[in-house]
């Protein structure tokens, strides 16, 4: 089973350099070497916020692929054997971080071929939040407007974390790519829209 996991941050104020720098440098590399699953990450910055919802947007996430099976075992043992503590991020991020694993509805397929690799000419994310369920048929009519290129992805918030709810008010994902910062999609089916940047290649666990 494919999922992607989505870690959102803000760096500590004055410190944001530093941040950056240990991000993509040291915490990444650790994640995909030392994590069960993880196989590749890419990072991006906040670029607006085009829907205003019941929370308000963090200004980074790293986007995770997972491979997974028992999402509640990982939760609960996310390191292999033998793996040495991660570095520690204190006076780096700030006590408001997140992470929130969502699956898409349709598993994608081939070899470890990522959403992530094959729209790496991608300028911007678009996250659209639903706090249920969203079916591909309501998104289906709004993915062509969003540009030549374009392509939208529809996610759930992954089982064990919708038991407990985790933080996450969201039950509902969409992630468009967009080829083009001309053309957006509609965010009226959304309780919150979030468009954020990239700032960082693909980094795949084999390149660690």
């Amino acid at each position: 089973m494919r999922h992607i996991f989505l870690a959102f941050t803000n760096p500590v104020f004055g410190n944001e350099a530093v941040y950056n720098e240990w991000y993509d440098g040291t915490h990444v590399p650790e994640v995909l070497r030392y994590g069960r699953g993880f196989i590749g990450c890419q990072r991006f910055k906040l670029n607006g916020e085009l829907q205003p919802g019941a929370v308000r947007p963090w200004r980074y996430v790293a986007v995770y692929d997972v491979i997974c099976e028992d999402l509640a075992a990982l939760a609960k043992s996310p390191w292999m054997p033998g793996s040495p503590r991660l570095t520690s991020f204190r006076g780096i991020i700030d006590d408001d971080h997140v992470g929130w694993t969502f699956t898409p509805r349709v598993q994608p397929t081939g070899e470890l071929a990522t959403q992530s690799q094959q729209h790496s000419q991608v300028e911007d994310r678009l996250f659209g939040w639903s706090s249920s369920a969203i079916s591909d048929t309501a998104i289906a009519p709004t993915a062509p407007d969003a540009g030549p290129g374009s392509m939208a992805r529809v996610y759930e918030l992954a089982e064990h974390q919708r038991q407990g709810q985790r933080d996450c008010p969201w039950h509902g994902l969409v992630i468009y790519d967009l080829a083009s910062r001309d053309v957006l999609p509609p965010v009226d089916p959304f309780r919150g829209v979030w468009r954020f940047s990239p700032i960082s290649r693909y980094v795949a666990r084999s390149e660690i």
